[in-house]
């Protein structure tokens, strides 16, 4: 019975560990995306080029 408990204990603890490394990882992908976002948001407009096709309409 102790045996079965302890292995229980051991398989949630394996899963709690999967489960905040799975977290971090998580986080650390939109920490790094939103830092390339503000990047982006940071820089300066680029210069949109006209459209003929929009300025001439058939």
């Amino acid at each position: 019975m102790l045996d079965s408990n302890d292995a229980a204990l051991a398989a949630q603890e394996s899963l709690r560990q999967n489960q905040e490394a799975e977290l971090a990882r998580i986080n650390k992908n939109f920490d790094d995306q939103l830092e390339k976002l503000r990047q982006l948001w940071a820089a300066p407009p680029m210069p949109q080029k006209a459209n003929p096709s929009a300025t001439n309409p058939r």
